[in-house]
């Protein structure tokens, strides 16, 4: 059954529509008319229909500021309401956020329907000093029918909904811890692969916790979150650039009291916050993949995902740290044999594929909340590559000498990574050297490129441009995790 309903202002009718009889189509009707009525203010909105009649005030409390342009902060009160009849509905959580650098605005408003009505759970960042992130509840819930009302008059000041990215189940199964000695080859790996996730994860988490301000993190919260860095770096202007880093911070709000630190000021931040931005996002994957596990060792830990991890022998130590400078030896806390039966499978296919026989044993290094995912996904090629200052395009770089890696680990004091941490890792690859494309100055390749040079891989050597060689692969199939090397 449809019913009519009426909605105008003291200036212009804004609706003359029929609508379902129930409560959820009706108030949605009036709340959707809102946001065009924010400039307005205060004014009051007018509802008739078959059913009753009812009275809104749009008032002003405040304003706020958005690309330049300042603009009221509307607030809605409900004057009087004779409507009656309406069937009850149910209503989805809502999860609001808003950002609005110039008057350092960044909120969220999370709406929760229950039986006593409407709650609200909301909080800012950057209102008061030493205050990073605050969560407030309602003190007294709204009656149900106003569930579009506060929701509309939220979005006419900016926000945004975000429920499809932060509203996934929050709560993983737990399984009650399992501990053993390993004795038997099966449990040693067991053992090897549950210290060396747990170890990874921690960084992984370390970073989410100290950098946003909510530790749970979704799957589709990274989804979202590299899909917009992939647009950022398609923009040239700073004011393009913003606009999408405005869109992933709202994906991904941070514990930062001034917005504005976080922005671009020019082209020439764009690398080092794209940069900033990435590895985030890696240790964003990290603690999302681990939403449906349990904390069962043999479960917690790489064996799951077909990844086998052993303590490395003394003979393969022995082999991985002939390839370290000596500066580097005597840093050496681990070595991990990482064997993934997937990437390893991949790996030969090409070599066959593209008749390679010559393989180098090359090194790669990372900040410590990336090797989760690296291990996990294999090293990926990045299609912001040129941006963060890649000399040789979109590839995934390596070099022979480990002091090049080594600038781009967390180990404290690097130059590349700016390191902090007193512990850092990397990776030792196979890598399908076959044929290479020799070069000392600078430019962008791609595999099909090299493909006409008829070669497998750019060898940059070092001279003017370069301190030392850098060896660049453009296919994700041209190399194989080996080992990972902990170093404190």
């Amino acid at each position: 059954m449809q019913i009519k309903l009426h909605i105008e202002t003291d200036q212009e009718v804004l609706k003359d529509v029929m609508v379902e009889n129930n409560e959820n189509d009706f108030y949605k009707e009036i709340g959707s008319v809102l946001p065009d009525l924010k400039t307005d203010l205060p004014q009051t909105l007018y509802v008739t229909s078959d059913l009753g009649s009812a009275e809104f005030y749009l008032g002003k409390r405040g304003t706020y500021t958005e690309n330049g342009i300042d603009y009221p902060s509307m607030y809605v009160k409900e004057k009087n309401n004779f409507i009656q009849g309406l069937t009850p509905a149910a209503y989805p959580d809502a999860y609001l956020t808003c950002i609005h650098p110039e008057s350092n605005n960044y909120k969220y408003y999370w709406l929760r329907p229950n039986a006593n009505g409407i709650s609200a759970t909301y909080g800012r960042i950057g209102v008061k000093r030493g205050e990073m992130f605050g969560a407030k509840d309602l003190k007294n819930p709204y009656p149900t029918h106003l569930y579009w009302i506060r929701y509309y008059e939220k979005l006419s000041k900016g926000y945004v909904d975000q429920s499809d990215i932060y509203l996934q189940d929050q709560k993983p199964k737990k399984k009650k811890a399992t501990s053993f000695k390993a004795n038997t080859p099966k449990e040693k790996e067991d053992t090897a692969s549950h210290e060396l996730y747990c170890l990874l994860k921690s960084y992984a988490k370390h970073v989410v916790k100290t950098t946003l301000t909510n530790e749970h993190v979704t799957i589709a919260q990274v989804k979202a979150a590299k899909r917009i860095l992939q647009e950022m770096g398609k923009r040239k202007t700073v004011k393009g650039f913003n606009n999408q880093l405005l869109k992933l911070l709202q994906v991904a709000p941070r514990k930062e009291r001034y917005i504005q630190k976080l922005l671009a000021t020019a082209e020439s931040d764009f690398a080092d916050i794209i940069y900033r931005e990435e590895n985030l996002i890696a240790a964003m994957e990290a603690v999302a993949s681990d939403e449906n596990t349990t904390i069962d060792i043999q479960e917690n830990s790489f064996t799951a995902d077909h990844i086998e991890v052993y303590y490395a022998t003394e003979k393969q130590k022995k082999e991985v740290i002939a390839h370290l400078s000596d500066r580097l030896k005597g840093k050496v806390h681990q070595v991990y044999r990482v064997i993934n039966q997937k990437h390893k499978k991949r790996f030969n296919d090409y070599l066959k594929k593209e008749d390679i026989h010559q393989v180098k044993q090359l090194w790669h290094g990372s900040r410590n909340e990336n090797w989760f995912s690296i291990l996990e996904n294999g090293l990926q090629l990045n299609p912001n590559a040129i941006i963060t200052g890649k000399m040789f395009g979109k590839g995934i770089y390596f070099a022979p000498s480990s002091n090049k890696s080594w600038n781009y680990t967390s180990y404290r004091g690097t130059s590349w990574a700016s390191g902090n941490s007193d512990t850092a890792f990397m990776g030792l690859y196979a890598t399908a050297y076959g044929t290479p494309h020799d070069v000392t100055m600078s430019e962008s390749f791609s595999q099909n490129k090299l493909k006409n040079l008829h070669c497998n891989c750019v060898h940059a050597h070092a001279g003017s441009q370069l301190l030392n060689d850098e060896i660049i692969f453009y296919n994700e199939s041209a190399m194989l995790l080996n080992y990972i090397v902990e170093f404190k």
